[in-house]
Parts: C-alpha cells; structure tokens; sequence
C-alpha cells in the first residue's frame, strides 16, 4: 500500500513531539538536542502555514501569547535556558495539533491515535517487565551549605516519571473515544481494551491519584453515553461538564490558599489530610503551596517564567518539594497575574465553544480538560506535553462536530 508523502510527514512530525522523557533518556539524545530538533519541526510546520495561508486559531493565538509571556518572565529573571527543559515540549506540541488538526483533522486523529496507543502497550510491557522501574533519574539538591541531597526517581519507564504518565494516556483514552465514534459511531470493543490498558499502566506504576482521575473520566464519560441513549443527557450534561470541574477545582484551591493565613481553616486541612494518611499537611502539599505563595507575593504582575527546582526544594525545606504542585499557583508563579488573566481567556473561549455545540463528542473532550484542571490541584499538568494540545484539539473538535456527520454525536 502507498503511504502518501503528507502522511508520512504528519507521522514523523507528530512522532518527534510527542517523543516522552523516558525513550529520550534511554537513546541518549540530550534535551537540549531534541529541543533543536523539535525547534526544526516548528520551523517547518510554521513554513507549511505560511504557504497554506491560513490564519491561526484563536485558542492557538492565546496559547502562543501565554507562552511568550512566560518566556518573556523567564528571560527578565534569568532562568530561560532552563524554563525551555521544562516547557518547549508543550510549545513545541500546539504547532503539531494546530497545522496537522487544520489540515486534515481525521487523518491527524487517526495518526494520534496509533502513536499513543503503541507508547502506552509498549509502557505497559516495561512496567509488567520492570516493575520497579526501568532506569533511575537522580537530582542534586543542596538545602544548605553544608547538606547535599541526591533527590532520585526510580520508577521511570517509557514516558518518564510515574507521574508523567498521566499527561499521556488521559489525552488517549479522550482520542480513543472520538476515533471510535469517527470510524463506528460508538464506543468500540477495541477501545475499551485501551482505557484498560491506560488504567493498568497507572495502576501498576502505582500513580494513585492518576488511577483514580482516569477511573473517574471513563465512569463519567461512561454515564453521559447511557444518559444520551435514555434521553435524560439534560441532567447529567449539567451536572458532569467541563464547568462545574473547573469551579470545583478553583473553589478548592482558593478554600486551600486562603488557610495559610486562617489558623481555624488550617486546623480542618490539617485533620482531613490526617484522615487520608497523607500526614499534617498532604505529603508536604501545604507548605509547597504557601512557599509558592510568597513567591507569588513577591512578582505579582508577571511573575518569575520559573523557580530553579533546587532553590524552590530549599526555600520549602521539602526534598520532593521542587515546583509549586498546583496549576493555579504555577500560573502565578510563571506569568504573574498577566498570565492568570491570559489563562481565563483561554478557558472562557473554549468552554463557551464546548457549551455552545452540546454534543457527546464535545463533552467528552470538555471532560478531558476539565479532568485535567482535577489533576493541577496538587500537580503542575502544564508541564504535560499534551496539556495545552488539548485546547487545540477541544477548538477543532467542536468545529469538525459542527461541519461533519459527527455532529449527531
């Protein structure tokens, strides 16, 4: 069979962005070689959109102004070269959705689909293979003049830490549903093999709380299709939606953030986190977040682009404690209020799109989405590579439901 050249293309383009953590450090490219790789991609990809002459989206736009204005901050404060090591990635990844999704959406779901779907049966491998992990990752920590610290990761495998599996196989098991309602117009056997083998990959790297939020995507996106077929979706839609998860999260981060200076709502957290056996303050989560606070406190309008990981573990006094383990408080942390303000914009327009099509489809990736906003309660999804792809990915769904035949769905 004859593989056309734009296919082929698309492939290796895709397949270089979405190159995980794990597989780079086991080849041995270093990072700041696959960044000049991923930079030529850019290059290409922008090259190919100017040629097609046809203007960005807008989610793509306030995704690039996001950036450069965390870039912009980092540079102000000097940490650019390393704020690139932890966020190109995803830069790099909203120029493989925007041209590709653009271009020929259904072939670009389906190319999608076979990558992730391989990196996730083939993680899984390794994981059954090496359950104690595949390599060992190993940071160097000083908390004071005279204490160094080896801060080491062991359970590592394909996309890289247990933790970074999450920012992989959510966006697949989103991607299995819509290519399953593409090429069959339901949720297919096969696809449910694959949300299997993503909860597997969680549960056997042992990433509790990642189990627990795709467990709870499949059973919500399980409810919304039973409700469609008995005609009660109204209920249901209003109830599970990419709204009430974003308000519920907002409402417990700012519930969290204002009991660093309320003693009585302090107390409460205290006990819940005791109640769970996660210790006093959440496994450290507490004073992570009030570190990222004075942080905040102290570069309000745009922020600092990012705290070096050592000086943040330091400033902590907690060894895990290396970034600010809530989205919300990373946004604040890069950008500042500017970049707070650019990320509402961002959401405003993409759940006024999802709200405004209704569809199956629509909800489904408003699911992902706001799953995702579930996750930044304590950790930083932007540092996923698909994180902000899916803003793309939800902009060009909803178009493609409102022009094709998937708009019954």
């Amino acid at each position: 069979m004859k593989i056309k050249t734009t296919t082929l293309l698309m492939y290796i383009t895709m397949g270089i962005l979405l190159l995980p953590e794990g597989i780079r450090a086991l080849i041995g490219i270093e990072a700041g070689t696959l960044i000049k790789i991923k930079t030529i991609v850019i290059i290409y990809l922008c090259i190919m959109m100017f040629k097609k002459k046809r203007l960005p989206s807008i989610i793509f736009t306030i995704l690039m102004v996001i950036y450069f204005t965390i870039f912009f901050s980092a540079a102000m404060h000097g940490t650019l070269k390393e704020l690139l090591f932890e966020d190109f990635a995803g830069f790099a990844m909203c120029f493989g959705f925007e041209y590709w999704l653009k271009n020929n959406f259904e072939k670009t779901i389906k190319c999608l689909y076979h990558i992730l779907v391989t990196l996730a049966v083939l993680n899984l491998v390794c994981i059954l293979i090496f359950p104690d992990g595949l390599y060992r990752s190993i940071y160097d920590v000083t908390f004071t003049y005279a204490q160094n610290f080896n801060l080491s990761y062991d359970q590592n495998w394909l996309f890289g830490y247990k933790n970074n599996q999450f920012g992989y196989l959510l966006p697949l098991i989103g991607i299995t549903f819509l290519y399953s309602y593409i090429k069959r117009g339901e949720v297919s056997f096969g696809s449910k093999i694959i949300f299997i083998v993503c909860l597997l990959n969680e549960i056997l790297a042992q990433a509790t709380m990642a189990s627990l939020l795709e467990a709870f995507y499949i059973i919500a996106i399980g409810i919304i299709i039973v409700s469609y077929k008995k005609n009660f979706k109204s209920i249901v839609s209003k109830l599970i939606n990419i709204r009430t998860l974003v308000l519920f999260s907002s409402i417990i981060v700012f519930f969290v953030v204002i009991s660093t200076g309320d003693n009585y709502i302090s107390k409460l957290l205290t006990e819940f986190s005791i109640s769970l056996g996660k210790g006093s303050d959440f496994n450290g989560r507490i004073v992570i977040w009030a570190t990222a606070l004075n942080y905040f406190r102290e570069s309000p309008l745009i922020g600092y682009g990012m705290i070096d990981s050592a000086m943040f573990a330091r400033t902590s006094g907690i060894l895990g404690g290396t970034h600010a383990h809530n989205y919300i408080l990373h946004i604040l942390i890069s950008g500042g209020v500017v970049c707070l303000v650019e990320h509402i914009l961002l959401y405003t327009v993409t759940i006024r799109r999802i709200v405004r099509n209704k569809g199956l489809v629509s909800l489904n990736v408003g699911l992902i989405i706001g799953t995702f906003f579930l996750d930044g309660l304590t950790s930083v999804n932007f540092y996923y590579v698909l994180f902000s792809s899916m803003f793309i990915f939800a902009y060009y769904v909803t178009q493609y439901c409102n022009d094709k035949t998937l708009s019954k769905y």
